[in-house]
């Protein structure tokens, strides 16, 4: 069992690696779901600045560029799905206040990020989107605990 916790702490923290790389971008998105510099343009060209505070505002770049738009939402949702899923599987004893509090901060993180660096645009809607990934993961962290008898899982 605890060599089986050491594996998943591992597989958790190579997560968190390649996170991290992707949103620095020094490693390639496996789809590019980068914002085209046309797409940017016309946002800030639409009142954006280098931040969107208005939810569901980021929706209307449906319009420029559905497909894109889709695979940054699907993209968002499921990062934050997979370490929230990682996050329980690794730490089952960590209380879900403490869990929820970091997994708080893992989603405002990469948009925070974004800003100060200038290498893309703040947006609500991200952080909605990982937010709600958030929650799917940690629902599924739960129904897998349950499913497969685990004695401690939590959320």
């Amino acid at each position: 069992d605890r060599m089986k916790s050491k594996i998943t702490k591992i597989i958790f923290a190579v997560y968190n690696i390649i996170m991290l790389l992707f949103y620095f971008r020094i490693l390639p998105k496996p789809v590019d779901l980068t914002m085209s510099r046309e797409l940017v343009r016309d946002m800030r060209a639409g009142g954006w600045q280098v931040y969107n505070l208005v939810p569901l505002s980021s929706y209307s770049s449906f319009v420029i560029d559905p497909t894109g738009s889709i695979m940054r939402i699907i993209w968002h949702i499921a990062m934050f799905a997979m370490l929230a899923f990682l996050l329980s599987a690794a730490f089952e004893d960590m209380p879900m206040k403490k869990r929820c509090a970091l997994l708080l901060v893992y989603a405002l993180l990469p948009e925070v990020v974004q800003f100060v660096l200038s290498i893309g645009l703040f947006d609500i809607d991200s952080v909605i989107q990982n937010i709600f990934g958030v929650a799917l993961g940690l629902l599924a962290a739960w129904a897998f605990g349950r499913l497969f008898g685990r004695r401690k899982a939590q959320v």
